[in-house]
């Protein structure tokens, strides 16, 4: 009989279809928005549509034409318990359909599903179905109407069919098993009933009157990871799990009772699903989640009933529970030395404005085990919860708002006001002492789903996610934010960007992605600028690239398309020009046009920025200079680094420099010396001492090893050379070693100091320095006394460092000592005391008695 009465209301409603023009062939293509026979995508279109905005984590494929790189999936730091590139509804697969709300440059965008929403809509006013009631989403969409109708959408949102149970009350729960192939419903009045989703037309395959508490309503049906066991909760808050069997073709179920409520009102459940992770070592479990108004609980029902976790929660304002299960890798310190990741689900309970996080892993003894995580407190009421993925959990409060939450630290990245939205509420459906928390409750109309947080609306479905990372940037550049943009892709690639979806792989390929995305956005801001060709879009977005540019190692975009475009501009030429200098200056690189450089060193020319010019020439790679151009400037400019680089780096001449530059230093008539002599008469001392022991100079590193040897050969004969190059009638014999003793003779001395401790510096190559340095001090008319003294004690230390060292005449001594004692002499006789002093250490006074005659002569 029952069976007739259903034939008969099937082939009614039927009727009732007909007579309303509602079949496939006659819908009204403008109302649900069906596109033309002629217009339907094929699913290649589709696939490669690129302005399609992405709402699934997973599915990232669309852009890949865009970053011209291969996409991959190598691993993830979070696995959504929903997740899977095959089971997700794809909300944008026809995107006029579809209405955003939300400021793409933001996180978080607000979509509404059109195609459901209107034929939802038209549905519930055609048949007098009453308000939506419940939603759940997944690869197929199903919504429940509070006069106990379900209507069924499948992926491209298109209506699939429906079914009628008037008698059962408002629906109050839904729930597809992991492939959708089933459909459960649970009703006000405590009947579930079962569906085969995977068929075109209603098909019932269970209707359960007794499977709980009667006379009690369906508040939460779930199924398991087991195809034939789901749970349900009811308004009594007593927790059944349902076993589902089938034997000779007759379909039945068994229930057992896991929670009763008389020990205390269960308001919601949670299964810890793992469908994506089938190698887990916790697959084969069934972990249930449940929260009470006082408490959370997680147990195992199989293999065994155990219980995992109690925990008492106590809040001092009415709310309801909220459970959602995340899987999450966690640092997992196991020794001092040494740690792991492990992914491991974790379970965000939230009660009032506080979201508590429990662990559940496999200890040492590899048994099931609970700990507490963290806790984080927000600033509201918390109606809604879903985690968005392993770093984030989007809530709702009471006043429709939705927050995104960082879970590690409790920051609120985000705010949108979901103005306008008329969410489903389903307090009036439940009655009793616990009404109070039923206010806001929102159980069936609001469930995460994929990185979605779906909600049901009493005349639209809403679905707020998280834009893609690769939205998020192509949002702000279609908006010409390119600066904004720029700095939401560092931001991405140095990993400090918030709520990153879509970027998966390891990190080396994670980074090239966002590096070529990156640099693809600067190109398309030069490009922007050079075609408005605007002075005050040059200022503001030069600096800009360059940053960029410099930062990612990518400079060639500074040298092409956007100097052709400033290059005619003046005050935007001035702008490059001083962001070229700044970056040379600081060594970010070294690689620039020839040409560039020529009107970089006009410009510092022009404005008198003559240190600036000499840097960039140092830093600059010599192949990139107008060598003529630069030691014109150097010259003119008294640049003695640049003229010394430019000479050792571009001809790998190292003698020209001090041919060029020591007969420079000439001291005025005083016998003292202007500070440019002094800073220039350093410079060549450190150049010498550099070029002895195969030190570059001025610019940092070694000579050329095959160059060494040379080099020092080719400066040791320079300074022993008789006669200078353009050599006077009257200039006396070893002008350079002169000039040099003569400008400062003991840094010069330590020169040959250093020299002489290097290995590589020959023995016949130190007598001829000290035989020449021994003929100055007997021949010497513009050396002091004190300098012969310190040239004296030089010789003498090397001499008996070396026993095969040349032996010094006894009158070379006299001669010093006298003239350092002579009271006719004009050097003040501090510095003679020091030079004497030189002497006593270096040895020249051993075994000589009359030390101390000699010494008060001299006073």
């Amino acid at each position: 009989m029952e069976a007739n009465r259903i034939d008969q209301d099937k082939q009614s409603l039927m009727n009732i279809l007909e007579s309303l023009n509602l079949s496939s062939s006659e819908i009204d293509d403008t109302e649900f928005n069906i596109p033309k026979v002629n217009d339907i995508p094929t699913v290649e279109s589709i696939l490669n549509d690129e302005d399609i905005s992405l709402l699934i984590e997973d599915d990232v494929t669309v852009y890949q034409s865009k970053l011209k790189v291969p996409w991959y999936d190598s691993g993830t730091d979070s696995t959504s318990l929903g997740s899977s590139s095959s089971c997700h509804i794809n909300t944008e697969q026809l995107p006029k359909c579809l209405s955003l709300k939300s400021d793409p440059g933001r996180i978080l965008r607000h979509t509404i599903l059109k195609p459901v929403s209107n034929q939802m809509h038209s549905f519930c006013d055609r048949f007098d179905a009453g308000q939506p009631s419940a939603i759940k989403f997944s690869l197929l969409i199903a919504i429940g109407t509070s006069k106990g109708f379900i209507i069924l959408f499948d992926s491209l949102q298109t209506f699939q069919w429906y079914h009628e149970a008037v008698n059962c009350g408002a629906v109050s729960a839904i729930d597809f098993n992991h492939d959708c192939s089933r459909l459960i419903v649970g009703y006000i009045n405590g009947t579930i009933m079962m569906f085969d989703s995977s068929s075109t037309t209603c098909k019932i395959l269970r209707v359960m009157n007794d499977a709980h508490t009667p006379d009690t309503a369906v508040l939460h049906l779930k199924f398991s990871d087991l195809p034939n066991l789901a749970i349900v909760n009811n308004s009594a808050g007593s927790v059944f799990e349902l076993n589902f069997k089938r034997n000779f073709g007759i379909r039945s179920v068994e229930s057992k009772c896991l929670f009763s409520g008389g020990r205390g009102r269960v308001c919601c459940i949670e299964p810890l699903l793992f469908n994506q992770l089938a190698n887990h070592p916790m697959n084969g479990y069934v972990i249930i989640a449940m929260a009470t108004l006082s408490k959370v609980i997680i147990v195992t029902i199989r293999p065994n009933t155990e219980l995992l976790l109690s925990n008492n929660i106590i809040s001092s304002r009415p709310c309801l529970p909220l459970l959602s299960w995340q899987f999450v890798i966690i640092q997992f310190n196991k020794t001092l030395n040494s740690s792991h990741r492990i992914m491991d689900p974790v379970l965000a309970f939230t009660r009032d404005d506080t979201v508590y996080f429990y662990q559940v892993n496999i200890n040492d003894q590899d048994r099931l085990c609970c700990c507490i995580l963290q806790k984080i407190k927000l600033s509201y009421t918390i109606i809604a919860c879903s985690w968005m993925n392993a770093r984030t959990l989007l809530t709702m409060d009471s006043s429709d708002k939705v927050y995104l939450v960082d879970v590690r630290v409790g920051d609120e990245m985000e705010q949108s006001d979901l103005l306008n939205i008329s969410l489903v509420y389903t307090s009036s459906y439940y009655n009793g002492i616990d009404s109070q928390h039923l206010d806001k409750c929102c159980y069936s109309s609001v469930h995460g789903h994929n990185s979605q947080l779906i909600l049901l609306g009493k005349k639209n479905v809403h679905v707020i996610s998280i834009r893609s990372w690769i939205e998020r940037l192509d949002s702000l550049t279609d908006k010409k934010l390119f600066s904004d943009a720029l700095q939401l892709g560092v931001d991405f690639l140095e990993e400090r960007g918030k709520a990153v979806l879509g970027l998966r792989g390891t990190r080396a390929h994670r980074h090239k992605i966002v590096k070529d995305k990156v640099l693809n956005i600067v190109a398309l801001y030069i490009d922007s600028m050079v075609d408005m060709n605007n002075s005050i879009n040059y200022k503001e977005g030069i600096p800009i690239v360059f940053d960029i540019s410099v930062h990612l190692q990518k400079t060639n975009l500074l040298f092409n398309r956007l100097w052709d475009g400033v290059e005619l501009i003046e005050s935007s030429c001035k702008v490059y020009l001083e962001c070229l200098k700044n970056y040379l200056i600081e060594g970010q690189f070294d690689e620039v046009p020839t040409i560039i450089v020529q009107k970089l060193f006009t410009y510092l020319s022009h404005s008198n920025q003559l240190k600036e010019i000499e840097k960039c020439m140092l830093n600059v790679k010599v192949e990139c200079l107008d060598i003529e151009q630069s030691l014109s400037l150097s010259r003119a400019h008294a640049l003695y680094d640049g003229l010394i680089s430019i000479w050792t780096r571009a001809l790998e001449d190292y003698l020209a420099p001090l041919q060029e530059l020591i007969p420079k230093i000439v001291p005025l008539p005083n016998g003292d010396y202007t500070d440019d002599t002094i800073e220039l008469g350093n410079k060549i001392l450190i150049y010498l001492s550099g070029c002895l022991l195969g030190i570059a100079y001025p610019n940092r590193g070694y000579i050329p090893q095959h160059l060494q040897d040379t080099v020092r050969n080719n400066i040791v004969q320079f300074l022993c050379s008789q006669h200078s190059i353009k050599a006077k009638d009257d200039e006396d014999i070893y002008p350079y070693l002169r000039i040099l003793l003569k400008f400062n003779t003991t840094e010069f001395l330590n020169v040959f100091s250093m020299a002489f401790s290097d290995c590589r510096f020959l023995s016949q190559q130190k007598q001829r320095i000290c035989c020449i340095l021994t003929s100055l001090i007997m021949n010497s008319k513009d050396l002091k006394s004190n300098q012969l003294g310190l040239v004296y004690a030089f010789i003498v230390r090397w001499q008996q460092d070396d026993c095969n060292f040349m032996k010094l005449d006894k009158q070379v001594f006299e001669t010093v000592t006298s003239k350092l004692v002579s009271t006719e002499q004009t050097t003040p006789i501090e510095d003679r005391e020091k030079a004497f002093i030189q002497l006593m250490r270096s040895g020249a006074f051993d075994n000589n008695p009359d030390l101390l005659k000699i010494a008060e002569e001299a006073k």
